[in-house]
């Protein structure tokens, strides 16, 4: 019996993350229209800021909260240049922490240091060549 229970408590877990992540998507459409599209995919929100290509990976930490883990693509705080790019992770995010990301993607292609060089900030709206 407690096998039964279990798989039904994991199904109705699964379900409350999707529906989650079915507003999160809402509310980021939204706000940001069709500049962010996103998809669904099992038990992740993909985002594409579609001017820049910047992309944003989400999960559910805790559907009742509710939080999120979100990768992103950012710079620490020496970087001088677009080489310097790489992908973070955060864990625990509110909604708020999590709009603000994505609109910093959304402007910038990816999350800038809090005083970027000035190199960094100049070629910040430019889609960056690999």
């Amino acid at each position: 019996m407690t096998r039964c229970g279990g798989t039904s408590a994991s199904r109705r877990a699964a379900m409350q993350r999707e529906e989650v992540l079915a507003d999160l998507l809402s509310e980021i459409t939204r706000r940001f229209g069709g500049s962010v599209t996103g998809r669904i995919r099992e038990d992740a929100l993909l985002l594409v800021c579609e001017a820049n290509g910047g992309a944003i990976g989400v999960s559910v930490d805790d559907a009742s909260r509710p939080s999120f883990s979100v990768s992103y693509p950012g710079f620490g705080p020496e970087a001088a240049s677009w080489r310097d790019q790489r992908e973070f992770v955060a864990r625990n995010v509110l909604l708020p922490g999590l709009l603000w990301i994505v609109r910093a993607v959304e402007d910038d292609g990816a999350v800038l240091p809090e005083f970027p060089k000035p190199g960094l900030r100049r070629s910040a709206k430019r889609t960056p060549s690999k």
